[in-house]
């Protein structure tokens, strides 16, 4: 099968899993991952065609049948290797594919027994997206859907959000990190500010 097909493919059954997502993990959240993902390969200085099939196929399917949302710890990773399966996709490909789809998440920091660049340039990419101005829409979209409070939202900054500049595993991608974390941290220090007029 030919990449493009692949990639066609993967993308339609991406879209149809993450239907029911909300807007912080939405097919939107998927482009701008690949995106960034491309992004840090190139400027990481990765040629290599496989490589670059197995990045951008692990940014596709980073989130789908996501923990969060299906309430499984394995569905993600089942998931993608059946999926790939059925494509005849080669062996070796799946299984790099689901080693990224495995370890991506935030979760998963230290987890992971071997460091690839593949992982390490989807992870930088999906933090990278966690933070920022769309990292803050997004916190508080999510906050939103499970009914949270402000003050949970601002406890996800401190305890996660303000965390991510310093795990960034490429060059590239704490160049990236660094302007949006200063955009969050402005924004939090001014939230605190507001807040303390609460009545």
């Amino acid at each position: 099968m030919k990449s493009s097909t692949l990639i066609r493919s993967t993308k339609k059954l991406v879209k149809e899993a993450m239907a029911g997502y909300d807007a912080s993990h939405d097919w939107n959240h998927v482009k701008r991952v690949t995106s960034l993902a491309k992004n840090i390969a190139q400027a990481e200085g990765i040629t290599n065609k496989d490589q670059l099939e197995i990045i951008e196929l692990g940014a596709i399917l980073h989130d789908v049948k996501d923990s969060k949302y299906s309430g499984s710890e394995t569905a993600s990773a089942e998931t993608v290797r059946q999926f790939f399966l059925e494509q005849h996709y080669p062996q070796e490909k799946i299984d790099q594919v689901v080693y990224i789809v495995e370890n991506v998440s935030f979760r998963k920091e230290g987890c992971a027994t071997t460091s690839t660049i593949e992982l390490d340039i989807v992870k930088d990419a999906d933090r990278i997206d966690a933070i920022g101005a769309i990292g803050i829409a997004r916190c508080m979209l999510f906050t939103g859907h499970k009914k949270r409070t402000m003050a949970n939202a601002i406890d996800h900054f401190d305890e996660k959000l303000f965390r991510l500049k310093h795990l960034m595993r490429t060059e590239s991608g704490k160049k990236f990190a660094s302007a949006r974390h200063d955009v969050m941290v402005s924004y939090i220090d001014q939230l605190r500010k507001e807040l303390e007029f609460e009545v």
